[in-house]
């Protein structure tokens, strides 16, 4: 009985290890895969119609279907990227000239006692 114990907690110890395994192994490619799925899912019917509009011909759909995603999703997508890209720049460019012209200490300590203000302290008991 002991022996029939061991065994099966030892399959089950290699079983959870294997799966921690796969799963770390596979952990970069969860974003693309769920990506992916969508993409199937919402483009399937499309495809169909796309296969009965060629008659059967699969490669021609298929190739119609990719350049539709390409022209509905990855194009978009790239431009929306690339404006994100730009907009962070500037922000960057924007902060970087504002807190060079600024004392931040100064600006951190008047932000500080602003909070401190609030709370209903005085300024001078907390800079003591």
């Amino acid at each position: 009985m002991q022996k029939h114990f061991l065994s099966r907690a030892f399959l089950i110890l290699l079983i959870i290890s294997v799966f921690y395994a796969v799963c770390r192994i596979f952990a970069p490619f969860f974003i693309d895969l769920l990506a992916a799925t969508i993409l199937v899912t919402i483009f399937y019917k499309p495809y169909e119609k796309l296969l009965k509009l060629f008659r059967g011909k699969k490669n021609i759909a298929s190739f119609v279907m990719v350049f539709l995603i390409v022209l509905l999703v990855i194009i978009p997508l790239a431009n929306f990227l690339v404006y994100t890209a730009q907009r962070s720049v500037e922000a960057y460019e924007s902060t970087k000239v504002y807190v060079e012209g600024k004392d931040i200490g100064q600006t951190l300590e008047n932000h500080l006692l602003d909070k401190i203000n609030y709370l209903g302290l005085s300024s001078e008991t907390v800079k003591d």
